[in-house]
């Protein structure tokens, strides 16, 4: 019996092993199946909205804040600071719409507290623009500006990685090149070794303008295979805009409507939050300024248009 323990441990894992990889399978297979794609049909229909913490230091948390179109996968403003503010979730947001001309009819925003506060509401309210909102602990609802922010870490970090592989790379007094490492760990060191910015305000403004720089970038120069080649630039610039399909006013009273109406069928909870997330896509759809598809298969509703 004590000989044969070896063999019996080494079948049960075997097994186990093969019903985890079965599992594998079928969650990959249901999230696949399950999966819903939003094609958005205009520009400015809809920003996404997110920030992700940089770094930390003994000061406190250093985050980013994204604002993103969704049309086509183009950076519209960036801020680099502390958690932000509602005062400054309006400022980035009015930054974005004074370089566009127009706020968007919908902001995709998550459940943060400063976006979920009294002077966001009113100020979306005052604007005509409606917050599509998060459910609590699914990332995957921004997945634009997630998508986005990935990117431009990439990219910062490419560019200090090609800068310290040059044989005249600048360093530190410590003697380390600024792009040592990446990711952000990578701003963590440059923060380190940035000895020709020693204070913070000035560090973070070095941040800031390397990811500028990479937004930029990415914009103007980047070919999208998935959009035929053009740049985020390109496409933005041919496309149609929200407004020409639908009056702004016209849209936020079908919204503020449906919303209504799933608030009174759904009062509470995540199942609030569904429902109303199903209100403001089945708004967009019926006016014609975006589709849905599921695992592949169009999801959409018929059109008004």
């Amino acid at each position: 019996r004590l000989g044969m323990r070896p063999l019996r441990t080494a079948w049960v894992q075997t097994l186990v092993s093969r019903l985890k990889e079965k599992h594998a399978r079928r969650e990959r297979y249901r999230i696949e199946r399950e999966r819903q794609s939003v094609h958005v049909l205009a520009r400015n229909v809809m920003w996404s909205s997110d920030e992700n913490v940089l770094l930390r230091d003994e000061q406190g948390e250093v985050r980013t804040h994204v604002v993103r179109e969704t049309l086509a996968p183009k950076t519209l403003a960036i801020a680099i600071g502390p958690p932000a503010t509602a005062e400054d979730l309006i400022a980035l947001w009015e930054t974005a719409a004074r370089e566009r001309g127009t706020l968007p009819l919908v902001i995709s925003i998550d459940n943060s507290g400063p976006g979920r506060s009294k002077k966001v509401r009113a100020w979306l309210r005052a604007n005509g623009v409606v917050a599509l909102f998060n459910v609590p602990h699914v990332p995957q609802h921004n997945a634009f500006v997630e998508r986005t922010m990935g990117e431009l870490e990439c990219a910062v970090d490419g560019r200090r990685a090609r800068e310290a592989a040059r044989p005249n790379a600048t360093r530190c007094g410590c003697g380390r090149a600024p792009a040592q490492l990446r990711s952000r760990a990578a701003a963590q060191a440059a923060l380190v070794c940035a000895a020709c910015a020693p204070t913070r305000q000035e560090r973070v403004a070095c941040l800031l303008a390397e990811w500028a720089n990479a937004a930029w970038e990415l914009n103007a120069n980047t070919p999208r295979p998935k959009f035929g080649g053009l740049t985020a630039d390109e496409l933005d610039r041919i496309a149609p805009d929200a407004e020409d399909r639908v009056r702004r006013a016209r849209f936020y009273d079908d919204a503020c409507a449906a919303l209504a109406r799933a608030a009174a069928e759904h009062p509470y909870g995540r199942a609030r939050r569904r429902a109303e997330r199903e209100a403001i896509y089945s708004t967009l759809e019926q006016h014609g300024l975006l589709t849905r598809t599921r695992g592949g298969q169009p999801l959409s509703r018929p059109s008004k248009r």
